[in-house]
């Protein structure tokens, strides 16, 4: 078997994710690491002689711009992975499904055949971003072989990069906690854990009753 080249490969952010239809931006680098799986060859004068490469995988990692809109909701939170709708079934079928990275310097990896592994975690708060790290996993593309160049992803070069479709009207979480579209304006004192509004301290309990509306626009 011809040699794979498995370095991490680091692609430029901000990057813009597509999956099923729907563009992700990312808050700085994405980054895709390979996953192999080796066989030892077993033999009879030295041992185990160096592994076989037998199986293959890539992760794409990244952490999303903090967009609360119902797109970023149904690709990073889908209902079926939250509803426990899934259990049982298979995260990717048989068939392709395409996941582009385009990165701002116009180099893309659009990946054969690729599934969200690993919903982000949500920061429901103040000052930091809505999600956590975010992991794809690429298998081999139905039909073709380890060593085959396009196994896994098709790179290219060149790729017109535009923030056209950037939802502009969809970020939360800013750091000082301003409420949107109209109300109070929250803010941390240096010296306290605690949220002042109009001079009054509010204790941290009371802030689970302002992130649900934190610099959130409604569709």
């Amino acid at each position: 078997m011809p040699a794979i080249d498995l370095s991490k490969i680091t692609i430029g952010g901000p990057c813009k994710i597509t999956d099923s239809g729907t563009v992700l931006y990312t808050e700085g680098d994405a980054v895709l690491e390979p996953n192999p799986v080796y066989r030892d060859v077993e033999s009879a004068i030295a041992g185990a002689d160096d592994g076989t490469l037998v199986d293959l995988t890539w992760s794409l990692k990244f952490k999303p711009k903090s967009i609360w809109s119902s797109g970023y909701r149904s690709s990073l939170l889908p209902s079926a992975y939250t509803n426990f709708s899934a259990g049982g079934t298979r995260i990717i079928g048989a068939g392709n499904r395409t996941v582009t990275v385009l990165g701002s310097d116009g180099e893309q990896y659009a990946l054969q055949r690729a599934a969200l592994t690993q919903m982000p975690e949500l920061f429901l708060g103040l000052g930091d971003s809505l999600y956590g790290d975010v992991e794809y996993t690429a298998f081999i593309k139905n039909g073709a072989q380890l060593n085959d160049v396009d196994a896994f992803y098709v790179y290219s070069t060149g790729v017109a990069w535009s923030q056209s479709d950037f939802p502009t009207r969809k970020q939360c979480a800013r750091p000082h906690g301003v409420l949107s579209p109209a109300g109070p304006t929250y803010s941390r004192r240096k010296d306290s854990n605690s949220l002042t509004s109009s001079g009054l301290n509010r204790s941290n309990r009371a802030t689970s009753t302002l992130i649900a509306r934190l610099s959130v626009t409604k569709e």
